[in-house]
């Protein structure tokens, strides 16, 4: 759903990129507008649709005051790209080698959380078959070495399960944080790569 700032934010930007002059009085109008339907109860989502999107705004604009604004076409002429082929050679190292840099730096990251999830549960899993091992163990050895080393056996398989079920619920969580920050981070990513896509 639009909001506020979003609305304004892509607004600002096609009137700026399109050289509209007095672009601030239609922000500022727009702003104001806004928040008057907003006071007045209207719903966000029914006050965007009222308005319309920030592209049916600027062609309400400069439709609407075509003989009073003046509008050109952005600035993407030929020396631009000239300079930006010229360049090529020199920026796109520079932007492969940092972006091979972040990657490396995720990948790292990643391999680190996924290795320490890896070793709570190698932690919990062979506390646990300790646990089983011993407390089988004391029963046998009640038969061939006393009540007293099947009592102290049979703790340390309690003591064992125990650690086993504690490392366990530490183990639980930290799945569910790192599945979320994959998740936020790669939503992250997508939105962002969805936003230099939308309006230009």
């Amino acid at each position: 759903m639009m909001k506020k700032n979003e609305f304004l934010y892509k607004l600002e930007k096609l009137l700026k990129d399109h050289n509209i002059n007095n672009y601030e009085n239609y922000l500022t109008y727009y702003s104001e507008y806004i928040d008057d339907l907003l006071e007045e109860g209207t719903p966000e989502d029914e006050v965007f649709s009222r308005i319309g999107t920030p592209i049916d705004v600027f062609n309400k604009i400069t439709n609407e005051n075509s003989e009073t604004i003046n509008v050109t076409k952005p600035k993407h002429n030929l020396s631009n790209k000239l300079i930006f082929w010229i360049g090529s050679p020199v920026w796109f190292p520079i932007l492969l080698s940092l972006g091979l840099i972040i990657v490396s730096l995720l990948f790292t990251i990643s391999v680190l959380i996924i290795a320490f999830l890896f070793t709570l549960f190698a932690i919990s899993f062979a506390f646990l078959l300790n646990s089983i091992w011993l407390m089988f163990g004391s029963f046998v050895s009640l038969s061939l070495n006393g009540f007293g080393i099947f009592l102290f056996e049979f703790g340390l398989g309690i003591l064992s399960i125990s650690i086993s079920l504690i490392v366990w619920e530490l183990l639980i969580p930290c799945i569910k944080i790192s599945n979320n920050l994959f998740k936020n981070s790669f939503n992250y990513l997508n939105k962002k790569g969805v936003k230099k896509n939308e309006v230009i």
